[in-house]
């Protein structure tokens, strides 16, 4: 499991090799980081004497030189000087000798080859509770399997239960794959519930002690082994991990130079500069304390949670712990307001990327805003990330740091700053169907926006009164709003806020009837969007579109309109627009006399409305109904259920990809079944494009582009083809692509 477990392992499986052994120098119990040291140990182990007439590495040498040996150095890293040294020599002068390190740290030498023995393999959160065999997710994880060991050791007769393993994956998770730490948590069992276990784990260094008296201290406790890494540390690295602890679910190199650099607080002297924080990141990096990754391009770095607590602690005791919050704060605050005008522009896919990779800082940074208190700093960050929030479907926690942000005594000198702020709440409220409360928030807003003379937040709160009197029937109402939003817009020649009065407006002729006026409307206002190269408007204009297409029988150009506004919603990864574009895509199935396919996408696009808290607007729902109505009353009750029940069951990606395809039905397994021609084998011709690029060697991620598709989808999509054909492997897919020469992918 451990790193020396794990080169013992490599030896047994490699000794054949080594005509003259296999040899294990353990190094733990040495104190003194020099060559003689590190040498003297090697030569016990092999049974070299010490000569006084030269060096003992050179006799080392002599002695290797005509030898086939693996020598195994166990635990280098309080000793990586001497270890790298003497390692270096003796490889020069012996050629059949290989040396396999352990150590927290590389050696350092030329040609080395270094592996990083990851974390025990632990169970997703979630999948304890969803299957019928409880202990089964469990025990299909590294950590799992070694928890229930070691927990029938502590105590005979252990049992796994449907409440113990959910707790015991929940173990796993929090103690991040650690051996020792799941091995100590087992050992509890013998005085705690697994689920009391858990209870305990935010105090982890208290309750993970009691290791095997045979073994070495630093594996005695989980707070030992940490203090060992610790202790190994230069100053300065220890000083950067202290700061890290800041970061909640991880940052980047310039988070860390900003956050992390400068002088200490407690002790008045000076941490290496910025620039030097790469330097340090790298050491911990290649110390195994720090985690670091890549994600779109960006390197970003984390800590275990293990690794946090201990950090956490020891910024707390420096007296830093305010000072580096403060900084944090400040920090991903400019980010949030640098990010702002870019999520309504054609790059915010990747600014909402940005601030979703950083959502547990930003959450830390408000949840800091609050216990300061630091009403200012909420406002603004409430300001910058409404349309965060609403992108990524955060509502409910949107309108929770809102509610609390707003509910602190604001700031006297920033009364527009706290009025946005309530703009953003009455917004949140409108998208989840509170109308009650958007129009307690919002009409006040309204008023107060006049007095302090800002026309942006004047126009705007003006839509989402408009659409609040739309969903009441009060359509008069409503374009009275809408009209006086677009002159205030034509007059500041806003080409964002004139598009979006022109869909407004459009939407309310439709419901008044005026086909011809309303589509003109609508047109216009997605020619604006495409200029202003704005996706998520995109998705939205195209999604009235479609519809007016489907109402007048034009289902090719509906069912393009709903395609293309579907896969933007699936690039921005907003749910909520997945949601309607779906829900179009039943209205369209409807249409088209498939009622069993409608159905089950209406009760995909429910069922994830219900999880992410979003709601219908009351026209859409009105349409939806009204083409669901009387598919329900031909089917009857029990068959409509049935449909139901087996939608819910479907994953997004398959609902996603099920909505596309156009083809197949709601199958029992939670995935579309779908039927094709023989010659293909089953597959749709969206399966067949996959199975075409798969041949041609592309990994997901490129099929998923080429085909303007999610990664995930296409994950799917692979699976499914492998099933239908009954192969182990994306090899075998290729060559069977190549005997039946699937066409290249349609265009769209």
């Amino acid at each position: 499991v451990g790193k020396t477990r794990l080169a013992l392992r490599v030896a047994e499986a490699v000794r054949d090799r080594f005509a003259d052994g296999v040899w294990l120098v353990e190094l733990a119990a040495l104190a003194e980081p020099t060559l003689v040291a590190v040498a003297v140990a090697v030569a016990r182990e092999l049974g070299v004497r010490d000569q006084r007439l030269r060096p003992l590495a050179e006799a080392l040498a002599a002695y290797l030189r005509p030898r086939s040996v693996l020598l195994i150095l166990d635990n280098c890293e309080q000793l990586l000087d001497g270890c790298a040294t003497l390692a270096d020599a003796l490889l020069r002068a012996c050629p059949r000798l290989r040396v396999l390190a352990t150590s927290r740290a590389r050696l350092g030498l030329g040609g080395e080859v270094a592996w990083q023995v990851p974390s025990l393999t632990v169970p997703s959160a979630g999948v304890e509770d969803a299957t019928s065999d409880p202990g089964r997710a469990l025990l299909s994880s590294e950590a799992g399997r070694l928890f229930v060991e070691r927990a029938s050791e502590a105590r005979p007769g252990f049992e796994l239960t449907a409440a113990n393993a959910a707790a015991g994956g929940e173990v796993c998770r929090r103690l991040d794959g650690i051996p020792l730490a799941i091995e100590l948590a087992a050992a509890r069992v013998r005085v705690l519930s697994v689920e009391e276990i858990v209870a305990r784990l935010d105090d982890r260094f208290a309750l993970l002690t009691g290791g095997s008296r045979t073994s070495l201290p630093r594996q005695q406790t989980l707070r030992a082994l940490v203090d060992w890494s610790h202790d190994l540390l230069a100053d300065a690295e220890r000083t950067l991990l202290r700061r890290l602890s800041v970061f909640a679910g991880g940052w980047t190199l310039e988070a860390a130079e900003r956050v992390g650099s400068g002088e200490e607080p407690a002790a008045h002297c000076l941490l290496p500069t910025a620039h030097s924080v790469l330097d340090l990141l790298a050491g911990l990096v290649d110390k195994s304390l720090v985690v670091a990754e890549e994600l779109d391009g960006v390197a970003r770095y984390g800590l275990l949670e293990t690794i946090r607590q201990y950090a956490a602690e020891r910024l707390r005791e420096a007296g830093e712990e305010s000072t580096l919050r403060d900084r944090h704060c400040e920090w991903f605050l400019a980010c949030a307001e640098r990010a702002e005008p870019e999520l309504v522009g054609p790059d915010q896919v990747r600014w909402l990327d940005r601030l979703e990779a950083d959502h547990g800082n930003l959450r830390a940074a408000l949840r800091w805003c609050l216990q300061r208190p630091d009403a200012e700093s909420g406002l603004r960050f409430g300001s910058a990330l409404w349309r965060f929030w609403e992108g990524r479907n955060h509502l409910a926690e949107g309108r929770a740091w809102l509610d609390e942000v707003l509910a602190l005594e604001p700031p006297a000198a920033r009364p527009v700053l706290e009025c946005r702020a309530q703009f953003a709440a009455g917004r949140l409220a409108l998208l989840q169907g509170d109308r009650e409360a958007a129009g307690r928030i919002l009409e006040p807003c309204l008023a107060r926006g006049r007095n302090l003379g800002d026309p942006d937040l004047v126009a705007i709160t003006l839509a989402q009164l408009g659409h609040l009197n739309r969903d009441r029937g009060e359509l008069a109402e409503a374009r009275s709003q809408y009209e006086a939003g677009l002159r205030i817009w034509r007059e500041r020649g806003d080409a964002r806020g004139i598009a979006l009065s022109l869909l407004n407006l459009g939407r309310l002729d439709l419901m008044e009837g005026a086909t011809d006026e309303g589509r003109a409307l609508l047109e216009e206002s997605l020619s604006r969007y495409r200029e202003l190269g704005d996706p998520t408007d995109i998705s939205r204009v195209l999604l009235f579109v479609g519809g007016i297409a489907c109402d007048l029988g034009r289902l090719d150009e509906a069912r393009a309109r709903y395609a293309e506004g579907l896969r933007i919603a699936v690039r921005l990864r907003d749910r909520g627009r997945v949601c309607a574009n779906l829900e179009g895509c039943a209205v369209l199935a409807a249409a088209e006399g498939q009622p069993e396919r409608a159905l089950g996408l209406a009760a995909v696009a429910a069922t994830l409305r219900e999880a992410i808290g979003t709601a219908m607007g009351a026209d859409e729902q009105r349409r939806l109904e009204a083409r669901l109505a009387p598919i329900r009353r031909a089917l009857g009750e029990s068959r409509c259920a049935q449909l139901f029940e087996q939608a819910r069951g479907m994953a997004i990606d398959q609902a996603i990809a099920y909505a596309l395809d156009g083809e197949g039905e709601v199958s029992t397994d939670g995935g579309p079944s779908v039927h094709g021609g023989d010659d293909q084998a089953g597959l749709t011709p969206r399966e067949q494009d996959v199975a075409g690029l798969v041949a041609r060697g592309l990994p997901n991620r490129e099929i998923a582009d080429a085909l303007v598709l999610s990664e995930r989808t296409v994950e799917w999509h692979v699976g499914n083809i492998l099933g239908k054909l009954r192969l182990d492997s994306r090899a075998q897919l290729a060559v069977w692509a190549a005997e039946h020469g699937p066409s290249s992918p349609r265009p769209e």
